[in-house]
């Protein structure tokens, strides 16, 4: 009889850490997406040292969880800018195809390399970036020389009818950095948000609505490229994907929401504050890993 009362609450107990676990992961799919799609800050940044720090997962699984369920979130997220009408296809598609071979080439090398030193760069790296974005003031496109005669020269207009004109500098070397930003992305789990969308605003002069919008496509790409890679390495957890990508769906949408009621300068500041709290938990996780 006690070994049955024994066995009645071992089983109620599994099950309420069971309830539990679902619970916790489908308020942090919701919440990491809201934040990432309004942000630009990809999930990854968040998933990887929780699923590393809090459910034992190793840093290749972590990885690849994460990027499997950002292909959703960040999906879902851009079908949302799509109809806002606020992605720039043009550069999206330049730049995030270069994110492709580097993304597959960083998930491969995965099984090979450890990713602790990088990651601990990465967010060294990061910080600085974010800092810069928090000081810097956005500014609208210089005419003359500075910007170059061949700057290529960008015009969007949303579904409310706001206009943004740009001028696009060094479109090649932004080729260069995405298609490092793609090895990252595979190596790591993340979708390098955190260096894409710096990369669009103080490198390429993008407006930082349309660069959040536009990053986010970009990272569906390169996400899909490493999860599929990862997914063929064995590297996924289903378990834990199929509770995340319900929550991550729905949170993109507010994310895209917010975002588009947010001022230029807000929107700015906050994604560098968010950068640099995700950085400091990326470089925690590869501390202790």
């Amino acid at each position: 009889m006690v070994e049955h009362v024994y066995m009645v609450c071992w089983i109620y107990g599994e099950a309420m850490l069971l309830v539990l676990e679902i619970l916790f992961l489908l308020l942090l799919g919701f919440g990491v997406s809201i934040i990432a799609n309004a942000s630009g800050v990809e999930g990854g940044m968040i998933f990887v040292p929780v699923l590393f720090l809090g459910f034992g997962l190793s840093m290749q699984d972590a990885a690849g969880t994460s990027l499997t369920t950002m292909v959703f979130g960040l999906g879902s997220g851009s079908l949302a800018y799509a109809f806002q009408k606020r992605i720039d296809y043009k550069i999206g598609l330049l730049l995030g195809g270069m994110t492709i071979p580097g993304a597959i080439l960083g998930s491969w090398v995965t099984q090979f390399v450890s990713s602790r030193v990088l990651g601990i760069l990465f967010g060294f790296v990061l910080i600085p970036l974010a800092i810069t974005m928090i000081i810097e003031n956005e500014t609208p496109p210089r005419k003359g020389k500075k910007n170059g005669e061949n700057a290529w020269r960008r015009r969007l207009v949303d579904r409310d009818g706001k206009a943004f004109t740009y001028s696009v500098k060094s479109p090649l070397l932004g080729m260069s950095v995405y298609f490092l930003i793609g090895f990252i992305s595979g190596l790591l789990g993340i979708g390098g948000g955190g260096l894409r969308i710096p990369i669009l605003i103080l490198l390429l002069g993008v407006p930082v609505h349309v660069a959040i919008a536009t990053s986010i496509f970009t990272m569906v790409i390169s996400s899909v490229a490493g999860a599929t890679t990862h997914l063929d390495l064995g590297h996924v957890r289903i378990e834990y994907v199929m509770w995340l990508v319900p929550a991550v769906i729905c949170g993109a949408q507010i994310g895209a929401r917010l975002a588009k009621k947010t001022e230029a300068d807000i929107l700015r500041k906050i994604f560098a504050f968010v950068l640099i709290l995700a950085s400091i938990m990326m470089i925690a996780a590869c501390i202790a890993s």
